[in-house]
């Protein structure tokens, strides 16, 4: 018979050694442990010989921690037959309902500088149990970002997680943390300043409308705001209708220093058109930087061409003239020379195709007073 531990009694821990009373008669002791009650010794099996003293001994590791039902059964071997004696008891760790505790808590680096990932690994003081352990984790920095939670699988003492890491423009640190819902571990992992950092004034250029042969260009600021010298190794484009010009690389900025980029945009067809413009450096920012580029190709473009008459009598002398434009229907008309025209024509730029337009002059004399507005010329562009 089993004498320790007592059949019903709560286990030590992972290991415990078993006893039992001898028996003279006997040759063979066996003794197996196991998850269910028809017993396969998946925990463990142990052969003893005859036995010269009156308890007979072996020590049990492995075991579970979890509160799960831990089978043993001991067979005696007598004058070459097995006689079976089945004894069930609860095995737990710390109690009947603890789980593994949290022992520590590290990750593969714990200085970092610029963007990158850090491998972090919890480790259990014992093995998970049935349908394993799930630990909470956090971070005092959001620029040190970790998942909510990660789960140690059945039967293992440790699982790996990732924390992304953000560069930073100042030096400072981030506290990790792994907690059982009782006891927690901390890692801690140093933040460097970032030394080559690339800043673009825009992350996007959006060159609305352009007529086809007649390409629009806008231009991006490439600023090194790092304390070493940015490298900018190359730029590529995912599409044809936009060009770059204005910089040649690979370039070295100097911490402070800027370069202006121009990006061309030259629609071949009509309608809409997107690309990107990828920007490779040793920024800790990462590379590549994207700028997101669009536009639309409109049919060949076209001016409209007014021409007018002075007026013959006019009591004060006339100085100029101004422009206005509006859609047609729509009330509101929009200077289109702020400076005043001193001749009688002007010439619109700005028409889009497939639209109608309305147009009238006003004088203006040598004191800045404008007349009243001319008769409208209602204009269609093709």
């Amino acid at each position: 018979m089993l004498t320790s531990p007592t059949p019903g009694s709560i286990l030590p821990g992972s290991s415990a050694t078993f006893t039992w009373t001898a028996d003279s008669n006997a040759t063979e002791y066996k003794l197996r442990l196991g998850s269910e009650p028809d017993n396969t010794g998946n925990l463990g099996v142990f052969t003893v010989g005859r036995a010269t003293a009156d308890l007979v001994s072996v020590h049990a590791t492995g075991l579970p921690v979890n509160g799960e039902i831990v089978y043993a059964n001991l067979t005696f071997v007598i004058s070459g037959f097995a006689y079976t004696t089945r004894y069930a008891y609860v095995a737990a760790y710390r109690g009947s309902s603890s789980a593994p505790a949290v022992e520590a808590l590290s990750c593969a680096s714990a200085s970092f500088t610029g963007l990158g990932t850090d491998l972090c690994t919890v480790k259990l003081a014992a093995a998970a149990g049935k349908g394993g352990l799930t630990v909470g984790l956090g971070s005092s920095n959001e620029m040190a970002a970790v998942p909510p939670s990660v789960r140690v699988p059945a039967g293992a003492k440790s699982a790996v997680f990732k924390a992304n890491i953000s560069a930073v423009f100042k030096e400072q640190t981030a506290i990790l943390m792994a907690t059982d819902g009782k006891s927690a571990k901390t890692f801690t992992v140093k933040l460097n300043a970032g030394r080559s950092v690339l800043e673009l004034d825009a992350s996007s250029l959006a060159f609305g409308g352009v007529a086809l042969n007649s390409p629009s260009t806008q231009s991006i600021r490439l600023t090194s705001t790092g304390r070493d010298a940015l490298i900018i190794d190359s730029v590529k484009l995912t599409e044809r209708q936009f060009a770059v010009s204005g910089a040649k690389f690979p370039m070295t900025l100097d911490p402070g220093k800027s370069a202006m980029l121009d990006v061309e945009f030259d629609p071949a067809t009509t309608g809409a058109a997107s690309g990107a413009l990828a920007i490779a450096s040793n920024s800790v920012t990462g590379s590549p930087i994207v700028v997101r580029l669009s536009g639309i190709g409109d049919k060949i473009g076209y001016v409209v061409t007014l021409s007018w008459e002075s007026p013959r009598e006019s009591g004060v002398p006339i100085a100029g003239y101004r422009v206005y434009r509006a859609i047609r229907g729509s009330s509101a008309y929009r200077l289109l020379n702020p400076a005043v025209n001193v001749e009688t024509s002007y010439v619109d730029e700005t028409v889009r195709s497939d639209s109608e337009y309305e147009y009238f002059i006003e004088t203006v004399d040598s004191s800045g007073v404008s007349s009243a507005p001319s008769k409208v010329l209602a204009i269609a562009v093709p």
